[in-house]
């Protein structure tokens, strides 16, 4: 994925990041060209973009030592955070779905407070977190704060606009080598100013891989009681006394 697409990746999730709020701050109305969420015009790139050799990870990006299953939250994001979990984010029980032409997302808003929370699966990207790491040795981002360990898994806070970010912040999770999902947390108006949106953005992706870790655990779990219930052959089942 070269780096004109991850900026418009980025632009894209940003943008329904901000359509979610009715305020950017106290008493600043968002524009009507920002509420309108433009989705990314321009196709994902093929996986033979990426040049022969290039291995992953790259580009300084830590390797996934613990890859995840996540094809159920691909295609159905919004799954990815409970009513309770919201609750405790105060933001709506339920999620609206928030796709770009890179994968599929779900967003969570407060329309009283203004705090928003969105998850993007960028499953088109083929490249995880390379990406973000690449994007950062290019000079995309004003603020790159590595995180070693967000629920077993490499992340990075980052931001386009701000070397210190005061009302949002975007995370990317490594959850293989080859895709990475991304979150954009919005901090309420009442919080501007009170708390570091990354912090409280590391917070909100560990409630999303908590959902996500639990439910491919009861998964397995299901997938080996079946096969117990299906019982031993019969070359095995008798026993000697």
């Amino acid at each position: 994925m070269n780096n004109r697409l991850l900026r418009i990746a980025i632009i894209a999730v940003s943008a329904i990041g901000l359509a979610a709020c009715t305020t950017t701050a106290a008493g600043n109305p968002i524009p009507d060209q920002v509420k309108s969420g433009h989705a990314p015009t321009s196709e994902p790139p093929s996986t033979d973009e990426n040049p022969p050799g290039d291995e992953l990870p790259s580009d300084g990006a830590p390797k996934v030592e613990n890859p995840l299953d996540v094809s159920h939250f691909e295609q159905n994001p919004c799954d990815a955070l409970t009513p309770q979990q919201a609750n405790t984010l105060n933001v709506e029980a339920t999620g609206t779905r928030a796709d770009t032409n890179f994968g599929n997302g779900c967003m969570w808003r407060n329309p009283e407070t203004g705090g928003s929370a969105i998850i993007s699966f960028l499953s088109k990207a083929k490249r995880g977190l390379s990406d973000t790491y690449r994007s950062n040795k290019n000079g995309e981002f004003k603020y790159f704060e590595p995180i070693d360990d967000i629920e077993g898994f490499p992340a990075v806070a980052w931001d386009t606009d701000s070397e210190s970010p005061t009302n949002q912040c975007s995370v990317t999770v490594g959850i293989t080598d080859q895709l990475s999902m991304q979150t954009l947390t919005e901090l309420s108006s009442d919080n501007i100013g009170q708390k570091d949106p990354c912090e409280v953005g590391v917070t909100v992706t560990g409630e999303f891989l908590t959902t996500i870790s639990l439910m491919q655990k009861e998964n397995l779990g299901d997938r080996s009681r079946q096969r117990s219930d299906r019982g031993s052959p019969s070359w095995a089942r008798s026993t000697s006394r």
